[in-house]
């Protein structure tokens, strides 16, 4: 934590405490007087409450017992029976409050006197109840003795609450006077010390601060011989203080060392001016030199840039008749490399039309073999035909038996009937079998001559592509002879173009050399050029910076150190 906010703090923190010392006494004061409050209502006002009601219910009794004897009726007596219950309830409850000794000793000569009462009353109550008054009056009488000493000490006893009751107010006033009068005493001395600490505070902050703020004014002014700022403190202030000392150093050796530049760079920059002007002078010399230099080589690269353009065109003939070879060796090779894919075709053609042959002739035997199965199927149907007809003829003379056998033939009948659907259902399926084998049989034989049609077509196929594996064997020999020649061509008109590459080469490189010699003077001229007019700029530069290094020796000198 800074200093400087550790003071401000903890004399904030001084006050605060000062407040608290008041309000915590103030607290407590308060408390004090309510809790002395509160035991003289305790022990004082509800005593003397109980006492008067003791002396109210009393007298009350007293009464109600003269008019039952003088009105010579009972019924008053239930009053007194109650006041009497009533005023025990009040002694009993009035043993419980706090008693000094005094009224302790006027409690038990109150107790006495009251309880000598208290039986008379009783007494009387029977006798009255009775009928006894004469006698009740007598008692009456007797009463009176003890009646007037319970009430002399019943008064005493109330006298002495009274004059508790005055003391603990009396005491009460006195703790709030001096209470009060010590309060106001720490508030006063409080204010006067938090005051006291906020002008001592403040003094020891603007003191410094209003001495920083005059030397400060000071140097704004240029006088930099201000002295060294003390200050006793120990806080932020006193860094304030030694870095402004430092600063108000730094500056005069800034001013110093500033003053002393200024007056080396003037004389510097006379010094860079003329120099500039010397090397300008020599820059225009050597600018003349280079451009003669570039007439020269533009002259020469232009007799050698003729001389190319010949030989490009000798070269470019040369090329394409390169080109034209390379190109009929491509295509030589081309159309070999096709003459040779298409024998191999030829070659597997032939090899798969003589497996088309030979499949040929298997299916000719097989389909020759179905045939004679079919001609053995048609056999078997014209017998199956044939026992179709002799059952159905059976049948039709079983029908006729039966028929004569009457009604004992009827289910044989029956029988017969269906042998005869059966049949003729036989006979009808090997009808349509027969007709079916008929037409496979037909098919076949189409079949069988159409195999025969297709095996003469593929031998004659097979002997026209063996002829055209003889005509391509022949392509690829005369095809591999021009592709001999091609090559022969291509390599002479390859050895040419070298040759006249490297002639062109030669001279290109020759013109770059003088194009390039060219384009470098050209380059040297106008870096000269450049070179010219930054020299220029140079010594108008040094020129400018002689005249603010005078300007900031002026400012400088505006310092006094």
């Amino acid at each position: 934590m800074a200093r400087l906010t550790r003071k401000l703090i903890l004399s904030f923190l001084f006050i605060v405490a000062l407040m608290l010392g008041v309000g915590v006494y103030s607290m407590f004061t308060a408390y004090t007087i309510n809790e002395n409050g509160e035991k003289m209502y305790q022990n004082q006002l509800l005593p003397m409450s109980k006492l008067g009601k003791i002396s109210k219910f009393a007298e009350n009794t007293r009464v109600q017992m003269l008019q039952a004897i003088l009105n010579e009726d009972p019924a008053t007596t239930e009053q007194a029976a109650k006041n009497l219950v009533e005023i025990n309830e009040l002694i009993v409850a009035y043993e419980k409050t706090t008693m000094s000794m005094a009224e302790k000793e006027k409690f038990e000569e109150f107790k006495g006197a009251w309880g000598e009462f208290s039986e008379r009353v009783n007494l009387n109550i029977g006798l009255i109840r009775k009928g006894d008054y004469p006698e009740a009056f007598e008692g009456i009488k007797k009463g009176r003795e003890p009646f007037t000493k319970a009430s002399v000490a019943l008064l005493e006893l109330m006298d002495l609450n009274e004059q508790a009751a005055n003391q603990a107010l009396q005491a009460n006033n006195v703790n709030f006077n001096t209470s009060t009068i010590i309060l106001g005493v720490v508030i006063l001395f409080s204010a006067i010390l938090a005051v006291f600490i906020g002008w001592i505070a403040g003094r020891n902050i603007s003191l410094p601060i209003v001495k920083l703020s005059e030397e400060a004014k000071r140097i704004s002014g240029g006088d930099l011989t201000v002295e060294d700022i003390s200050v006793k403190n120990k806080d932020e202030i006193k860094d304030l203080a030694d870095s402004f000392n430092l600063m108000v150093q730094n500056l005069r050796q800034l001013v110093g060392t500033a003053r002393t530049s200024a007056e080396e760079l003037a004389a510097a920059s006379e010094e860079m001016a003329a120099s500039a002007q010397e090397v300008t002078a020599a820059v225009g010399e050597i600018s003349t030199s280079t451009c003669d230099v570039a007439q020269a080589a533009e002259t020469g690269n232009q007799s050698v840039v003729d001389a190319s353009k010949v030989l490009l065109e000798l070269s470019s003939l040369i090329q394409i008749a390169k080109q034209k070879a390379t190109e009929a060796q491509h295509n030589s090779e081309s159309t070999y490399s096709t003459a040779t894919n298409g024998k191999q075709i030829v070659d597997h053609t032939i090899r798969k039309m003589d497996s088309i042959q030979s499949r040929t002739l298997q299916m000719e035997e097989l389909i020759t073999t179905l045939n004679q199965y079919t001609k053995e199927i048609q056999t078997i149907t014209n017998m199956i035909t044939s026992i179709a007809a002799q059952t159905n003829l059976l049948a039709l003379n079983a029908s006729i038996e039966a028929a004569r056998a009457g009604e004992h033939g009827r289910g044989f009948a029956v029988v017969a009937d269906e042998v005869r659907k059966l049949a003729e259902q036989s006979n009808d399926g090997a009808s349509k079998v027969s007709e079916l084998i008929n037409k496979v049989s037909k098919s076949m034989v189409d079949v069988v001559s159409s195999m025969q049609q297709n095996r003469l077509e593929v031998e004659e196929g097979t002997q026209i592509v063996s002829q055209a594996g003889l005509a391509l064997e022949n392509i690829l020999t005369a095809v591999d002879d021009a592709l001999s020649q091609v090559n022969g061509i291509r390599d002479i008109t390859t050895a040419e173009v070298a040759t006249s590459e490297k002639i062109v080469e030669l001279i290109n490189s020759l013109a770059n050399v003088i194009e390039h010699t060219a384009a470098n003077a050209e380059q040297v001229s106008a870096s000269i050029q450049e070179t010219s007019a930054a020299m220029q700029t140079v010594s108008a530069s040094a020129e400018e910076t002689s005249a603010m290094a005078s300007e900031l020796k002026r400012a400088v000198d505006y310092f006094k150190v």
